[in-house]
């Protein structure tokens, strides 16, 4: 016996009346005897009809029998299977059938199976998360709902999303992109179709009634998108309510329009507890981001205010429920480099604030642009005793629009330095004040025509001096940065400066020097030197010297000491003195003619003569005069021949007698 099992086309998730056809055949050589008995095993299929002629069949386990015998190489008529598709199988099934019975001996061949490819549909459900910020008497409670398609098609059609709030909710918001919702009946629809596997969010913001149980439970539920199976299109939330909390928020108001350079503008800040309880531990209050406000003062009664690094106050006291806090008023003055729109966020914290979604507002501030000058100043080369050095001085726009009006540009010439002329391009000057006036107008960032500065420097001016410039006019109102100053460094007319040496030298010998003369002068500059030792000398090559790095050697000769002979009282003569002395002793003193004497005697006439220094046959030497051993330090100085400008360096040295 064998079976073959065959459908029409593909079917469809919930599809009824999906047909499938059995046909048993005998390929034997001989007639079927007995019974023969046909069974469907149906996957994610639901038989709802099964018949065929000269068949009995029961549909509840799809199964059909019949005893009639089935010639050799014959069939029986078909039997038709009819059936619903289950609303979620997956998109290909195995439907197989088998037959048994008939007297057959092989079985090998008697099941056979029919491969259906299943259309999908979409498939939607939901799930729902909770702010678990719930409290009795509190706002701001959200529900997130996920509207989720977990088929492998997209949504087609409207859907539909209803949320049923619990009673002691009541619903203040509810949103959800590419949603239209409506508040009165908390329900939003969508023609937005949701891609396969992927999920839509719908926020929902509540207010907790105060006498809300200890628990709420939220049910949503969704319909449309082309779904057949409704089964998973509910989803519930059950969320833990807590005693009544207090929840913090903070308002901004501000002027209006500011404008740039504007100055005193103040804000205002109000801290409210919008809980159904009093608060308890510290509030603080933080401005935040204004990058183009210069912040001058911030307090409140009963606040205790700082204005670095953001503006932030703080208290400690209770604040009732449904109360505010006395305002704090922020006083600053607007840069003229502020951003326009200026935002800037305000947050509030408290431990004990059940709500943190609704901490934090952003103030959005338009800025009116003005003209803002600000002077530049640049300059040549300075020398003492230098005549025309130069100062360059302009005025700046850094404003957000063109300057209107004349535009006034005054310097202040330091010390030192003496004006012989100013002027420049479209600028009209007075040397007498260091003044000069245009009526030229400058665009935003656009840089005025140059200001030349003419002076003299004097022959003693100092290493450094700065120049002073101010800015006004041009329609601008913030004068904070209209002055500037330009650092001048003063080079010396003449200096000196030492390349190398070889400063450390014996008695007797040189000490040499690598030097280099930068000179301003108008003459040659001569080179000289004070400071030396007793018996050296210094010399230059060359000894006179004009312009810049100009080279010259120094050269510091030293003298060695000379060797002198020991004083002529230390020779033989002594001997002669000394024996008178002997034979004196030898007459006074008895004793001394014995033996024992006379060495005693030898030993104290020889102790003498060590003592008149008797030492030996040739006198010593000792080295007197020259240049003294120790270390100096000897200054160099190049001058002009009036001394006019002069610059001055020194050099060590070092002289030692070793060895001598």
């Amino acid at each position: 016996m064998t079976i073959t099992k065959t459908h029409t086309g593909h079917f469809t998730q919930g599809q009824a009346g999906a047909i499938y056809i059995l046909t048993v055949s005998n390929v034997g050589d001989l007639p079927t005897t007995g019974t023969v008995t046909v069974v469907d095993a149906l996957p994610d299929l639901t038989a709802t009809a099964m018949s065929g002629s000269g068949w009995t069949c029961t549909l509840s386990t799809a199964t059909c029998t019949r005893a009639d015998a089935l010639a050799a190489g014959a069939a029986y008529p078909p039997v038709t299977l009819t059936a619903t598709v289950s609303k979620t199988a997956p998109a290909t099934i195995v439907n197989t059938a088998s037959v048994s019975g008939g007297g057959e001996a092989n079985t090998s061949n008697s099941q056979a199976t029919d491969p259906t490819q299943i259309t999908q549909l979409p498939d939607l459900s939901l799930a729902i998360t909770d702010s678990a910020n719930f409290s009795q008497g509190g706002s701001g409670a959200t529900y997130t709902i996920s509207v989720i398609n977990s088929a492998s098609v997209p949504t087609t059609g409207t859907i539909t999303v209803t949320d049923t709030l619990p009673p002691s909710l009541t619903a203040t918001a509810i949103s959800g992109q590419g949603w239209n919702c409506v508040l009165a009946t908390v329900t939003c629809t969508s023609t937005t179709g949701i891609g396969p596997y992927l999920n839509s969010l719908i926020y929902v913001t509540t207010n907790v009634a105060l006498n809300a149980p200890s628990s709420v439970t939220n049910t949503a539920v969704v319909s449309g998108g082309g779904e057949i199976n409704a089964a998973n299109d509910t989803a519930t939330d059950t969320t833990p309510v807590g005693g009544p909390q207090p929840d913090f928020t903070v308002s901004i108001s501000h002027p209006g329009t500011l404008t740039e350079g504007q100055t005193g503008v103040t804000y205002t800040l109000t801290a409210k507890n919008i809980g159904a309880a009093a608060s308890s531990g510290i509030v603080y209050v933080v401005d935040s981001a204004r990058s183009g406000l210069n912040f001058t003062a911030a307090g409140g009664t009963g606040w205790t205010c700082k204005l670095s690094p953001d503006v932030s106050c703080q208290r400690s006291d209770a604040l009732a429920a449904t109360s505010s806090y006395p305002p704090i008023t922020l006083t600053a003055d607007v840069l003229p480099s502020a951003p326009n729109p200026l935002l800037s966020f305000v947050n509030i914290q408290n431990s004990g604030d059940i709500n943190q979604t609704n901490n934090t507002v952003t103030d959005s501030d338009t800025i009116k642009s003005l003209p803002d000058l600000i002077g530049i100043g640049s300059h040549s080369q300075f020398v003492q005793g230098q005549t025309g050095a130069t100062y360059f001085v302009s005025a700046y726009n850094v404003g957000g629009v063109s300057t209107t009006g004349a535009i006034t540009l005054t310097d202040s010439l330091p010390a030192g330095l003496t004006a012989t002329g100013m002027g420049g391009v479209n600028w009209n000057c007075t040397l007498a004040t260091f003044t000069c006036s245009t009526t030229d107008q400058l665009p935003s960032f656009g840089i005025s025509n140059p200001i030349t500065l003419t002076v003299n420097v004097d022959a003693n001016a100092p290493a450094s001096v700065s120049n002073t410039l101010t800015v006004s006019g041009g329609g601008e109102t913030f004068t904070s940065d209209n002055t500037a100053t330009d650092p001048t460094s003063i080079l010396p007319a003449v200096s000196v400066t030492v390349q190398n040496s070889s400063s450390m030298v014996t008695a007797g010998h040189a000490a040499s020097y690598s030097l280099m003369v930068s000179s301003f002068a108008p003459d040659a500059v001569v080179l000289s030197c004070k400071g030396l030792p007793a018996l050296a000398t210094c010399s230059f090559n060359p000894s006179s010297l004009s312009g810049q790095g100009a080279s010259a050697t120094l050269t510091i000769a030293t003298t060695a000491p000379t060797r002198s002979a020991a004083s002529p009282a230390n020779g033989p003569a002594a001997y002669i003195l000394l024996l008178p002395l002997l034979g004196l002793l030898m007459i006074r003193k008895p004793a001394l003619r014995t033996e024992r004497g006379w060495i005693a005697s030898a030993a104290v006439l020889l102790g003498l003569l060590f003592l008149a220094g008797c030492g030996g046959s040739s006198a010593a030497k000792t080295l007197q005069g020259g240049t003294p051993a120790g270390s100096y330090t000897v200054t160099i100085t190049a001058a002009d021949a009036g001394a006019t400008f002069q610059g001055t360096t020194t050099v060590p040295l070092s002289v030692n007698w070793n060895g001598l």
